[in-house]
């Protein structure tokens, strides 16, 4: 009786081409599909100055032969993640709200090119805006307070060119950039003075004498008792902007004083910071006799400076 199997079909088992071996097909056979390679794309949008994730962001990435693919970050990572697409290259876009729009400068826009196979990380970094806010004052020797200079022209010359008019209270405010160390500021006080009239006649008749006194003639043209000269009717200032630290600390605190108009800094010593804070309780608190101490006026300036 004849046997089955054994050494010598399982060495011809092993001799045989697979069938899924696509490199030895024959002519007319069927080929084997190649296993499908998954490619993936993902955007991250971190804030500049931090790098911590955005949320709630818009982003778009838009392939060459298609329609926009729409995505948007999740909460605190920033991630926008698009899954599986296809190998191409695709135009990421960001598109902000009017309210994101007044927190950071609208970012171009960038490509991304997803490699066969392998998952694309892009990242977008948005940069924020802050808000300068300068209120122009000039004192009036009459009722020897400041007064604020209203309805003046202003303009922001760089790095960006903005243009306005101060407010009632002589306030700018401009929304700027955190890392716009050069800025420069123009105000326009007043407007030049017209061209100067004829002096009043002091005699009307050849026979007037002795001359008359025209008191009219003696009279200050200038009623405007807040501003400066006119050679001062344009003033310029240079800004450096940085990050300011928290209120809750001394150089916080500092830097606060010092934009408010009682100069120092976080360098400055004990001396020179006891006196700006007494000259800050003099002013606003009518101290005349202030303790100095910066934890003494703390939530008063940081209201003041943050919220006023």
């Amino acid at each position: 009786m004849g046997k089955s199997g054994g050494k010598k079909k399982q060495k011809q088992a092993k001799q045989k081409p697979i069938a899924d071996d696509c490199s030895k097909a024959k002519k007319g056979e069927a080929k084997c599909a190649k296993p499908k390679v998954k490619s993936y794309l993902k955007v991250i949008v971190l804030r500049s100055d931090t790098d911590e994730g955005v949320e709630s962001i818009s982003v778009k990435a838009k392939p060459p032969d298609g329609g926009p693919l729409s995505g948007t970050t999740v909460k605190e990572t920033g991630l926008a993640d698009f899954g599986e697409v296809a190998a191409k290259t695709y135009d990421v876009t960001v598109e902000l709200t009017e309210d994101q729009k007044k927190i950071y400068k609208e970012p171009e826009a960038g490509s991304a090119t997803v490699p066969e196979g392998t998952t694309k990380t892009h990242t977008v970094t948005l940069d924020p805006l802050c808000t300068l806010r300068v209120i122009v004052l000039g004192y009036d020797a009459k009722t020897k307070q400041d007064q604020p200079i209203k309805d003046r022209d202003w303009e922001y010359t760089s790095p960006a060119s903005k243009k306005g008019k101060t407010g009632g209270n002589g306030l700018i405010s401009i929304d700027v950039l955190t890392d716009d160390d050069k800025a420069v500021l123009e105000v326009k006080l007043r407007d030049p003075p017209p061209p100067a009239g004829a002096d009043p006649a002091v005699a009307t008749a050849p026979e007037d004498y002795p001359v008359k006194i025209k008191p009219d003639a003696w009279k200050d043209k200038d009623d405007d008792k807040v501003l400066p000269p006119r050679e001062d009717d344009t003033v310029k200032w240079r800004l450096g902007i940085i990050d300011q630290d928290d209120a809750d600390n001394d150089d916080g605190l500092k830097g606060r004083l010092h934009n408010l108009a009682f100069p120092t800094n976080a360098g400055a010593d004990a001396t020179a910071t006891t006196r700006t804070v007494k000259a800050y309780q003099l002013l606003y608190d009518d101290e005349r006799d202030g303790s100095g101490k910066l934890s003494d006026i703390e939530a008063a300036v940081k209201k003041k400076h943050d919220e006023e």
